[in-house]
């Protein structure tokens, strides 16, 4: 057997070299990661980004209520880790029109994108779909590390956010990315606590100047080493957690999500204690679910993630002076509210909202119905999808994957099912969030029209395909088709023809362009 390559040995895991491969990772592909491997529909789809948006106004109507003088001051919400930007765009617009239905002119709020990595700050600075909130002031940017950096500098404003300019409470998001920063990893055994140091292996053949070519392949070796949890970080509140699992629990292993808590801390002190922070995760909520588990488990998606200690982050926050709210147990994602200086009990309509949004129908389980709709779409007739879809908030990426099924039954459904879905169509199209690699909403939504015989739209929507995501051999040939039942010939054979370049031996568009051109010389 080949021996393997040691990486590093019997490190602490916040240490290992993981970390420099993760954040490398997300700079090297920037914005195509989320467009290849990195997963990221459960937190940005238009579900629930709507209910972020619900939360958020009904905090800032509670905290301007109980605080009139703050309607004189911006509200920020940062949003931490924003990887596509698609969440932000999809929250923006939800939030805005909830205002502007209120017509609550004093409800101002400045949202900040950030990430460590400016290769994502360029991409969403020059997005279409984020113009319009740029130049009415609503959305900022900043290139921020919250495992290590301390200051926020918004990029167009040049103001840094710091005591001196946030006056009301700082509203952080945090999606999917509490998993993908560093933690340290625990074991208790026979009633004495121990830190799991790393080792990490590959075959030598994945490596390339001293590093991995597929983290993937690495091999993680845990070991373990006695510690003293009085001490342990220089952070006393880590310290009594680790103490209060010590005394709770035995047999198991668990995290502390240091990377974490250091951000809480860090936006706790440059807020004086003022925050109002929405999270979703994959995630262990509660002391009851980190009974006798395994060690933990690093979860390979292109980058890699491991599940988050949201029961840390509730004590820290209680060490902190602050509120939280935890679900129910379910399984799938878990969505927590914490809260720095207003207790949730003095919030009554955040209150409500989070009865109503969280824990009446969770983020998790609008995943859960998606995935067996998906999966089941070709059973369903045209009157359910399109209750799917509304149910969706007229989601692209739903739309993307139902619409074969709905074309393939369009022009059998009731007239006023075909109008329903007919009318979502402009909604689903202005959701649309553009990302390299994503999913074609423009051909989507030029078949749907090319199905229904409404030649005319089907045509300006391959060309947006075309415009947006290239030529190809589908677009050229469906547009020859649609120019051919307008009686545009000439046009037509030129379409027809311009798909064989894409696909010579396609015996459709060899056949059809043969056929046009003999109409046309008779014609003549």
């Amino acid at each position: 057997m080949e021996k393997l390559y040691c990486i590093e040995e019997q490190k602490r895991l916040s240490e290992s070299f993981l970390w420099e491969l993760q954040r490398e990772y997300f700079h090297q592909k920037g914005i195509d990661a989320w467009g290849q491997e990195v997963p990221f529909f459960i937190t940005s789809n238009p579900v629930i980004t709507a209910k972020y948006a619900n939360i958020t106004l009904d905090f800032m109507l509670d905290w301007t209520n109980n605080h009139p003088e703050s309607k004189q001051h911006c509200f920020y919400i940062l949003e931490l880790g924003t990887g596509s930007g698609m969440f932000s765009y999809y929250t923006l617009k939800t939030l805005t029109h909830l205002i502007n239905q209120l017509q609550r002119d004093d409800m101002r709020f400045c949202y900040v994108m950030s990430d460590f990595t400016n290769n994502n700050v360029k991409y969403w600075q020059q997005h279409p779909s984020l113009k319009q909130f740029i130049e009415n002031g609503t959305l900022d940017f900043a290139t921020y590390n919250l495992e290590h950096d301390k200051d926020i500098k918004l990029i167009n404003a040049g103001t840094v956010l710091d005591k001196t300019s946030i006056h009301n409470p700082l509203i952080v998001y945090a999606n999917y990315i509490f998993d993908t920063v560093s933690h340290d990893s625990f074991t208790i055994k026979n009633n004495e606590l121990y830190e799991s140091v790393v080792t990490l292996r590959t075959n030598k053949n994945n490596m390339k100047r001293k590093r991995p070519k597929i983290s993937s392949e690495i091999k993680i070796q845990y070991d373990e080493r006695p510690i003293d949890p009085n001490h342990y970080y220089e952070d006393p509140f880590i310290n009594k957690i680790l103490n209060h699992y010590a005394e709770e629990l035995n047999d198991t292993h668990f995290l502390i999500p240091t990377a974490s808590l250091r951000s809480i801390k860090n936006l706790s002190e440059i807020t004086q204690n003022k925050m109002f922070m929405i999270t979703s995760d994959k995630a262990k909520s509660f002391l009851s679910e980190m009974k006798y588990i395994n060690r933990p488990n690093l979860a390979f998606h292109g980058s890699f993630s491991f599940t988050v200690n949201y029961d840390a982050i509730a004590r820290y926050f209680q060490h902190l002076g602050g509120d939280e709210h935890r679900p129910a147990l379910r399984e799938g994602l878990k969505t927590c509210i914490f809260s720095l200086g207003a207790p949730l009990k003095t919030l009554h309509q955040t209150q409500r909202s989070i009865q109503r949004e969280i824990d009446g129908f969770m983020p998790s389980e609008y995943f859960a119905y998606h995935q067996f709709m998906k999966n089941n779409k070709n059973l369903l007739d045209a009157h359910t999808l399109s209750t799917y879809l509304k149910l969706s908030n007229h989601d692209p990426y739903v739309f993307h994957h139902i619409a074969p099924r709905i074309n393939e039954i369009i022009n059998d459904a009731y007239t006023s099912t075909k109008q329903y879905i007919i009318d979502m169509i402009p909604v689903i199209v202005d959701n649309f969030y553009f990302i390299p690699t994503s999913h074609d909403t423009y051909f989507d939504v030029g078949l749907f029209y090319h199905t229904l015989e409404k030649y005319d739209k089907a045509i300006t929507f391959y060309n947006l395909s075309k415009k947006h995501f290239g030529e190809q051999f589908n677009v050229y040939y469906n547009l020859a088709l649609c120019h051919f039942y307008l009686d545009n010939r000439p046009h037509s054979l030129k379409l027809f023809k311009r798909s064989l370049d894409f696909q010579s031996d396609n015996n459709s568009a060899r056949e059809w362009t043969a056929y046009v051109e003999n109409l046309i010389n008779s014609e003549t």
